[in-house]
C-alpha cells in the first residue's frame, strides 16, 4: 500500500459524516445538472434542425 493512498483515505475519512453527506450530495448534483444540460443542448440542435428545415419548405413554397 502507498503512502499517497494511504493518506487519501485518512483526508477522505477524517472529514465529520455532514461534510462527507454535503460532498456526496453536490456531486450527485452536479451529475444531474450535466445530464440535464446535454438532454436540453439536443433539444435545442434538434429545434434548429426544425427551423432550418420548415424556413427552406416555406420558401419553396411561397415562391411556386
Amino acid at each position: 500500500m502507498s503512502r499517497v493512498l494511504l493518506y487519501g483515505w485518512v483526508k477522505k475519512l477524517s472529514k465529520p459524516t455532514v461534510k462527507q453527506q454535503e460532498e456526496v450530495d453536490l456531486k450527485a448534483e452536479i451529475a444531474r445538472l450535466k445530464h440535464e444540460l446535454k438532454r436540453t443542448e439536443q433539444e435545442r440542435d434538434i429545434l434548429k434542425e426544425a427551423a432550418v428545415f420548415f424556413a427552406g419548405e416555406s420558401k419553396n413554397t411561397t415562391r411556386s
